[in-house]
């Protein structure tokens, strides 16, 4: 047991969606596993008027173990404030519960903060939180995790960088992403990098396009005004694509050490090639999803209810990116992401180039795939001899997926990140230099957006509109999946 699984933990908005959806249960798994310790304490803030007989209710209803004791032993360690972010006042009653529990269990003045909150109270919340005296002093730990979005655009995240700089070390600044939580997004770096029979051929000469597809089957459901004011571009480009983008197109780390890898990661995000803004147009596709007029049982997304009926915010995007550096100059990397597509999946497809002087006329590219869900794993599409008198070729798959014991044992997105950030290991958080880079990208695809009337459609339940096929088409390439 470290020092540091002793900590109170401060959850703004601990009423909302995610944190019974996602963060008790990732805690309760630390706690099941005795990587949280007996010292440790949760304060649950928020708007709303709950008791702590309410918050720990909610608690244990998100829970799925049959260990009811356990759970009742966990929940019992959660207390509700009800808290108004923005007045200074309250956060005198938040540091007398904080000082409170810290003494009841023993907890030593650990401290960590997580705010799933919009990202302009962010800078209020922190100030606050200096200005009244509840950050652990030097002796103990301090972190503070942000849920994403960090910003909301290019010059909102450099504003927030100053602000929160002016309130915390850098060392106590964890920006959460939660699909750098993933296992297989991790195990990136040891297949690239452990593997020669892989690292020999990530290169320019033998790679013929990357595919980065993060498709979603369900629609925007009760999120519609969210997502009305942020669209996919926003809500999965500028984070989970990007930050997936960098692991694939980086170039080898100098080394293991944290500092190493997170700068092989900014310097591919900062190399992203520039385009004109005509160059750029012509490399996205944007468009929202329709349901045919016949199918009463489905909704085209402007007929959802918190939806604007002409609204012209993306439900799908498409693209299409190059990275300057000596390892993948002139890859191109696609990417697409969207609502209420034929199914759930998120995977990696490397698509290597053909034999040049090959004997075989008929064979198929080799095609590495990197399965993140729902499978886990990774499969190789190869050539092979057919079965007969022929002696053509047929193409094979060769799976690894991750049996439901390995899986049992993974740890989930959030359960992994909020670990590593009460260990103070950053690795798996994006850096500053990461989120500028890629607001940077998404700030001049906006404005190109702006003067133009390409918002497409796209039937639920379908691959995307022919527009994003017609990317890759245009290329002598097509989609994998």
């Amino acid at each position: 047991m470290t020092q540091e699984s002793q900590t109170l933990i401060t959850l703004f908005g601990a009423t909302g969606d995610l944190a019974a959806r996602k963060l008790y249960p990732a805690l309760f798994s630390l706690y099941k596993k005795k990587e949280l310790s007996q010292n440790f304490a949760l304060i649950g803030t928020g708007r709303r008027e709950w008791t702590t007989e309410k918050l720990q209710s909610i608690v244990r209803q998100s829970i799925q173990d049959d260990d009811q004791a356990l759970i009742e032993e966990f929940s019992s360690h959660f207390y509700y404030q009800s808290h108004d972010a923005t007045n200074g006042e309250n956060y005198t009653l938040l540091k007398d519960l904080a000082d409170e529990l810290d003494e009841k269990y023993n907890i030593g003045g650990n401290r960590l903060f997580y705010l799933s909150v919009a990202p302009f109270l962010f800078s209020t919340i922190t100030g606050y939180l200096r200005e009244y005296d509840l950050f652990a002093d030097d002796a103990h730990i301090n972190r503070v995790i942000f849920e994403k979005p960090f910003g909301t655009d290019l010059a909102s995240a450099k504003q927030l960088k100053e602000e929160l700089l002016e309130h915390l070390d850098r060392d106590e600044i964890y920006l959460i992403d939660h699909y750098l939580g993933k296992e297989i997004v991790k195990n990136l770096l040891t297949l690239r990098f452990a593997n020669p029979l892989i690292n020999n051929v990530w290169h320019k000469d033998a790679i013929a396009n990357v595919q980065i597809t993060l498709a979603e089957k369900v629609g925007v459901e009760e999120r519609g005004e969210f997502y009305d004011k942020t669209g996919a571009l926003k809500d999965m480009v500028q984070n989970h694509i990007l930050q997936c983008f960098s692991y694939l197109a980086m170039e080898q780390p100098k080394s293991l050490d944290t500092a190493d890898i997170l700068q092989a990661k900014v310097d591919a995000l900062r190399n992203i090639k520039s385009l004109d803004d005509s160059a750029l147009c012509d490399s996205i596709v944007r468009a929202q999803y329709v349901a045919d007029e016949q199918d009463t049982a489905e909704e085209s997304y402007r007929e959802n209810k918190n939806v604007d009926s002409q609204s012209e915010t993306e439900t799908y995007v498409a693209g299409t990116l190059y990275v300057d550096n000596d390892l993948l100059e002139g890859v191109p990397f696609y990417y697409r992401t969207g609502k209420k597509m034929a199914d759930k999946t998120t995977r990696f497809d490397i698509v290597f180039k053909n034999q040049e002087d090959s004997i075989f006329d008929n064979a198929e590219q080799n095609v590495l795939t990197i399965h993140l869900g729902p499978k886990n794993g990774f499969s190789l599409c190869i050539n092979e001899k057919e079965i007969g008198y022929k002696f053509g070729n047929s193409v094979t798959t060769l799976n690894n997926f991750r049996t439901d014991e390995q899986l049992e044992k993974t740890p989930d997105d959030y359960e992994r990140l909020i670990f590593e950030a009460i260990q103070g290991n950053q690795i798996n958080f994006a850096q500053y230099d990461e989120v500028i880079a890629s607001w940077k990208y998404i700030d001049q695809v906006k404005s190109v957006w702006e003067d133009s009337d390409d918002l497409t459609t796209y039937d639920v339940y379908s691959k995307g509109p022919k527009e994003a096929e017609d990317l890759l088409t245009k290329d002598g390439h097509n989609w994998i999946w």
